[in-house]
C-alpha cells in the first residue's frame, strides 16, 4: 500500500522490517526491489535483484524489476535485455510484453513495438489499453488512418 502511495521510504523500511524475520521471502525481496526503483535509488534496486536472480536465476520477476531500475537510470539497453529475460522466462505474463512494447516505441523502434502490440491484441483482443497504445503508435508515426488490426 505505501508503494502505491508513492510513499517509498515507509515501504523500503518496511520491506527491510519483514526481511529480517523472512530473509527468504522473495515477493518481499522484489518488494522491496520495486519500491527502490520508485524511490529513484536505481543502484540499490539493481543489486537487491541481481541478489535475487544471482539466487533464482528463472525469477522472471527479478528480472522484469531490474530492467525497471535500468529505465529509471536512462541504461535502455540493459533494459531492453533484462525485458527479453522476463518474458523468455514467463512468455504469457502481458505485462512484461505491454512494458517491452512501450520501450521500443520511445526508442523509435516502432515496428518492433507495433508488432509486440499486435501479439498482445491477438491474445487479449479486447484489451483497451493495448488498442490505445497501439493507436497512438499509428497516430505517431503517420500511420493514424490504418485500422488497427493493420497498422
Amino acid at each position: 500500500a505505501a508503494i502505491g502511495a508513492g510513499r517509498y521510504d515507509d515501504a523500503i523500511g518496511d520491506f527491510n522490517a519483514l526481511l529480517k524475520s523472512s530473509p527468504q521471502n522473495r515477493r518481499l525481496a522484489l518488494g522491496l526491489g520495486m519500491a527502490l526503483v520508485g524511490k529513484g535509488d536505481t543502484q540499490a534496486a539493481i543489486a537487491q535483484f541481481d541478489q535475487i536472480i544471482a539466487s533464482t536465476p528463472n525469477a522472471a520477476a527479478a528480472y522484469y524489476g531490474r530492467a525497471m531500475a535500468h529505465n529509471t537510470a536512462r541504461r535502455r539497453d540493459d533494459s531492453l535485455k533484462d525485458l527479453d529475460r522476463a518474458i523468455a522466462l514467463d512468455p504469457r505474463n502481458a505485462q512484461y510484453q505491454q512494458v517491452r512494447a512501450q520501450l521500443a516505441a520511445r526508442r523509435g523502434r516502432h515496428d518492433e513495438a507495433r508488432a509486440l502490440y499486435q501479439k498482445l491484441l491477438a491474445r487479449t483482443p479486447d484489451d483497451v489499453d493495448v488498442m490505445a497504445e497501439l493507436a497512438e503508435l499509428a497516430v505517431q508515426t503517420g500511420r493514424g488512418a490504418l485500422t488497427l488490426g493493420r497498422c
